[in-house]
């Protein structure tokens, strides 16, 4: 279905479907061949066929709109604005009422570059929406529908993140995955997960991507599945001929930890996800995936993949061993169903190796080590397990 047309270029879309059946698309682009600024725009098949909408006009840019739709089919967007006369960076919200678009500042704390906001809708009425700050820490900022002009922002975490995707539950537990990286050094990357409980953020290591040098992976894309049970997409690249080569992965979380596998190993391919919600898991518990490929012609497809099976953590045999990895206090702890190998490092949030905390042969049964945090400065810090072949990880911050 034919949306706009660009004397240029558009590029930042996002797409929600609303509890009455109708799509609203929300895209960036610029007007006019003069016109230097990206503008706003919403596309919606409200009437019968999709008419697009221009939001914002002005001489300010906007890009990365993320749209979502309450039980009215009203439209509600965050998305980010750059002012160049005054050189200052925003997140702002807007809505439509009345035909009209209106919109306020949600902060004006957000890093100036490309790198990723996203929105949640809860069904009581409180938008939250997740963004980097001028700091590259992951932050997050929420207020009622009801009560506009009354923002509340918060750090997730000390960490450097970018990129974040977000969904809630029936609950509406917040879950959320994003990128961290050493700050202008990217060759070790890692995939975050965290989940609010009871208002406090849980903080878990995904994945650590620490070659190609300089290549930052893509994505990354959450869904949740009947069960609750987060699955996370994203994409890394492979050096095959000294050309980097991407491949989409996936990873679900377990009992025992994260279970990862790539979607597609194509060597001589070059396959890259969307951008925002590519991602989907449907009430069968299938997995629904877009992402854009090279074909020999140097033209990029757009494809979609579909799961084989349901995408149920039963599917995966590795759930079925019950060990786990825990800190508690200044220890760290497991559990081994047999006799098994094991090697536990602890990393900091940057990704750097601190020290091998324990590696070795371990009979079945409760362990107990002890984390030497004396000569540690204040932080957080993640042990990696390797496991009888099997990896686990586990999350401390240290105060002093």
């Amino acid at each position: 279905v034919f949306l706009f047309s660009s004397p240029n270029y558009s590029y930042f879309y996002s797409i929600e479907v609303g509890s009455q059946g109708n799509t609203f698309v929300a895209f960036s682009a610029l007007a006019t061949e003069s016109d230097q600024d990206m503008e706003i725009y919403l596309a919606s098949d409200s009437s019968g066929e999709f008419v697009s909408k221009r939001l914002t006009d002005d001489d300010k840019e906007q890009w990365e709109p993320e749209v979502k739709v309450d039980n009215d089919d009203m439209a509600h967007l965050a998305y980010s604005e750059y002012n160049y006369s005054e050189e200052t960076m925003q997140l702002r919200y807007g809505w439509l009422a009345e035909g009209k678009f209106f919109s306020e500042e949600i902060t004006d704390r957000t890093a100036y570059d490309f790198i990723g906001i996203d929105m949640v809708l809860s069904e009581d009425g409180v938008l939250h929406v997740f963004y980097p700050d001028d700091s590259f820490y992951l932050s997050h900022a929420y207020a009622s529908v009801h009560q506009k002009a009354n923002w509340s922002t918060e750090r997730i975490d000390e960490i450097f993140g970018i990129m974040p995707s977000a969904v809630n539950d029936a609950q509406d537990k917040l879950h959320v995955t994003y990128i961290t990286e050493e700050e202008d050094v990217y060759d070790t990357m890692f995939i975050h997960y965290v989940a609010n409980e009871n208002g406090v953020w849980k903080n878990e290591f995904v994945v650590e991507k620490g070659e190609p040098e300089y290549i930052l992976v893509e994505g990354p894309s959450i869904a949740l599945d009947t069960r609750v049970i987060p699955h996370i997409v994203w994409a890394y690249p492979t050096i095959v001929d000294n050309e980097y080569c991407y491949d989409i992965h996936y990873s679900v979380k377990t009992d025992i930890g994260w279970f990862s596998e790539k979607v597609t190993d194509t060597p001589y391919e070059n396959e890259m996800p969307g951008t925002g919600h590519f991602f989907v898991i449907d009430t069968q518990d299938y997995g629904h995936l877009v992402y854009s490929a090279e074909d020999d012609y140097g033209v990029y497809q757009v494809y979609y993949a579909k799961s084989k099976h349901p995408l149920t953590v039963a599917e995966h045999p590795v759930v079925a061993k019950p060990f786990y990895l825990d800190i508690r206090g200044s220890t760290m702890n497991f559990s081994l169903p047999n006799a098994s190998s094991i090697r536990l490092d602890l990393f900091d949030a940057c990704g750097r190796s601190v020290c091998c905390i324990a590696s070795g042969i371990y009979a079945a049964g409760e362990h107990s080590i002890p984390i030497n945090q004396a000569e540690l400065p204040a932080g957080v810090y993640f042990v990696q397990g390797e496991i009888a072949g099997r990896s686990a990880s586990a999350k401390f911050v240290l105060t002093k």
